[in-house]
């Protein structure tokens, strides 16, 4: 979406580190500060990489938050959305957070 974005990018997904009770957010988080998070996916998966729920079909275990730090990079404001109940800190609380990238400022119609 960045790279084809001329002016902004709203992406809603899911946030893998704010889902589940809070023990095993807890365990997520300190696992992804580690950068241990992929290998513990990977025993978690049994090496496939995703899991395949009835719910949920083929999914693979995603955080926006894992992109944020290019997203702030190629946006000029960057806005985060907790879509569903969480806390203050959405990165620890908010199962879903849509992200809202403007790429550059619109001034009054003009484009540049």
């Amino acid at each position: 979406m960045l790279r084809v974005a001329r002016k902004a990018m709203f992406v809603s997904d899911s946030n893998n580190s704010g889902q589940g009770s809070l023990l095993l957010r807890i365990a997520k988080q300190t696992l992804n500060a580690c950068r241990l998070w992929p290998l513990a996916n990977w025993v978690k998966t049994r090496g496939k990489g995703y899991s395949i729920t009835d719910a949920d079909g083929l999914a693979y275990s995603y955080s926006l938050f894992s992109n944020l730090r290019q997203i702030k990079r190629q946006c000029t404001s960057v806005y985060l959305f907790g879509t569903e109940d969480s806390g203050a800190n959405l990165y620890r609380s908010a199962p879903c957070v849509a992200v809202l990238g403007i790429k550059r400022a619109i001034q009054d119609g003009v484009q540049g």
